[in-house]
């Protein structure tokens, strides 16, 4: 996790990165669609629960597709003022 302050906005970054097949651009476009799975038996809501839940909070989930292959998630939060005062 990186802590990036950029001008008076200061938020965590958070990334994942892993090193799946090459998906093609309707796939990759497909990410985090409510009721799209590549799973067997998903029901395909997981990552809109999480991109939902970071909305609120004022943070952001994107996806950057890696080459040669694989996906790379970037999390961004805010920090709060609780959350500064702690550190």
């Amino acid at each position: 996790m990186n802590h990036v302050s950029e001008g008076p906005s200061h938020h965590y970054v958070v990334t994942v990165s892993d090193n799946g097949p090459k998906l093609t651009e309707a796939e990759f476009n497909e990410i985090g669609l409510p009721l799209v799975t590549s799973k067997k038996n998903g029901l395909g809501l997981g990552i809109n629960i999480v991109k939902t839940l970071l909305l609120k909070y004022g943070g952001n989930l994107k996806f950057i597709q890696k080459e040669p292959a694989g996906i790379k998630s970037v999390i961004t939060l805010p920090i709060t003022q609780n959350n500064e005062e702690k550190q």
